[in-house]
C-alpha cells in the first residue's frame, strides 16, 4: 500500500501552496468547457481587471481534412467564453512562430499550457528578458500524456466518420467522463461515448513518444495549476468539478480576488484531495524507475527520476501491460489492436488503473 506523507506529497504533487475544488459561477463558460471552467474563468478575470492584455489559447482545427492546432492571442473576454475544452492530441505548444508571436504582441500575455510546454517555456524566459516581459501569468493543465492525431482519425474511421465533413469536434463534453461531439458542415450533430476513444488513449496506444518520459502530471512549474477530479463522489454530481491549485504568490493573490468577486463557486482543500483526485495517473507518471526497467526491455529509454523510490512490484505490472502495447502500435501491426473488441482493451485498461491505484 502507497503510504502518503507530507513529503511524498510534494514527492506527487510539487509546491503547493493553497488547493481549491470547484467550478465557474459563469454559465456561458460551463457550456463551453470540458471540466469546472477554471481556465476561462481565470483569464477572463485577468482580461478584464487588466492584468494582462492578451491570452494565448489553443484551438482544434478540422481544414483540409486533417486535424491540426492553431494558436491565437485573445483580447476580449467576450472572445474568451466561445473557447474551452481539451485537445488529446500532440502538437508543438512552445514553437517558433509562437514565441515570435508573443514578442511581438503590444502588452503582456497569460499563457495556457500541457506542463511539459510551461517547463519549456520557464526555461526559455529564463534566458530571454524580453519574453520574461511579456509573460505575466502561467496556467498549467493537468495531463496523463497526449496522443497523436492518428488515434483520433482511427476513431473516427471506424465510426464512417469522413474528417472533410466535420465543421468543429470536442473529445469531451459534460458531465463525468462526457461525451465527444461532432458537428458536421451539414449541421448535424453526431455524439459517442468519450470512452470510445479514452480507451485507446489511455492505453497509450498512438501516445505521443516523448510522454513516456515525463514524470509531471500536475503542471508543477506553472504559477497556478488546475484539471479534473476523478473520483467516485463527484460521478453523480450535477456540475462538473475542477481542483486547482496555487503555486506562486501572484497565483495565490489572483485566485483569492477571482473568488472575492463571485466568479468561482469554491471551497478550499487540501494536498490529499488534489492527490486523490488524479492518484492514478500520477502514481504512472512518478514511477520512473519501473518505467525504465521495463522499457529497455523493448528498446525505451526512459529517464529514471533520480528522486524517485524503488520500483514497486505494482508499478513494474502495470509497466509490463503499457508499454508493450505502447510498442505494438508504433509498428507495422498497429492494426491489430483495433481489431480486438473495444470491451476486452477496456478490461486491460482497467488492470492497468487498479495497478496504479495503490
Amino acid at each position: 500500500m502507497l503510504t502518503v506523507n507530507k513529503n511524498k506529497y510534494q514527492y506527487y504533487l510539487g509546491y503547493t501552496k493553497r488547493i481549491f475544488c470547484g467550478y465557474s459561477n459563469n454559465q456561458e463558460i460551463i457550456k463551453n468547457c470540458a471540466s469546472g471552467g477554471i481556465v476561462s474563468t481565470v483569464f477572463m478575470w485577468l482580461l478584464d481587471n487588466n492584468i494582462v492584455d492578451g491570452c494565448l489559447v489553443y484551438d482544434l482545427s478540422c481544414e483540409g481534412g486533417k486535424f491540426s492546432v492553431i494558436h491565437k492571442i485573445i483580447t476580449s473576454s467576450e472572445e474568451l467564453a466561445t473557447y474551452g475544452g481539451s485537445i488529446y492530441i500532440d502538437f508543438p505548444a512552445i514553437s517558433r512562430p509562437i514565441l515570435d508571436d508573443i514578442r511581438n504582441f503590444n502588452g503582456k500575455i497569460a499563457i495556457v499550457g500541457l506542463p511539459c510546454s510551461i517547463t519549456v517555456l520557464k526555461k526559455i524566459i529564463s534566458k530571454d528578458e524580453k519574453l520574461r516581459e511579456k509573460i505575466a501569468f502561467t496556467l498549467g493543465l493537468f495531463c496523463g500524456h497526449t496522443s497523436k492525431r492518428s488515434l483520433i482519425e482511427t476513431v473516427l474511421t471506424k465510426k464512417n466518420i469522413n474528417i472533410d465533413d466535420i465543421e468543429d469536434l470536442a473529445f469531451r463534453k459534460g458531465l463525468w467522463r462526457g461525451k465527444t461531439t461532432i458537428l458536421l458542415k451539414n449541421g448535424n450533430k453526431i455524439k459517442f461515448p468519450s470512452s470510445h476513444f479514452t480507451t485507446y488513449q489511455n492505453l497509450f496506444i498512438d501516445s505521443a513518444h516523448k510522454c513516456i518520459n515525463c514524470s509531471d502530471h500536475y503542471a508543477e512549474n506553472a504559477d497556478l495549476s488546475t484539471g479534473d477530479i476523478w473520483k467516485k463522489e463527484y460521478k453523480r454530481k450535477d456540475r462538473k468539478h475542477s481542483v486547482f491549485t496555487t503555486r506562486s504568490a501572484l497565483a495565490d493573490k489572483i485566485i483569492g480576488q477571482i473568488i472575492n468577486d463571485g466568479q468561482l463557486n469554491v471551497f478550499e482543500a487540501d494536498q490529499k484531495l488534489l492527490f486523490q483526485a488524479n492518484k492514478r495517473a500520477v502514481i504512472w507518471h512518478k514511477a520512473t524507475r519501473a518505467k525504465s526497467l521495463v522499457g529497455a526491455l523493448l528498446g525505451y529509454k526512459i529517464k529514471s527520476n533520480e528522486t524517485a523510490p524503488a520500483p514497486r512490484w505494482n508499478e513494474i505490472v502495470a509497466a509490463l501491460v503499457v508499454l508493450p502495447i505502447m510498442r505494438l502500435s508504433e509498428s507495422k501491426y498497429r492494426n491489430i489492436l483495433f481489431i480486438v473488441p473495444r470491451k476486452i482493451l477496456y478490461s486491460i485498461l482497467i488492470g492497468f488503473k487498479l495497478l496504479t491505484n495503490f
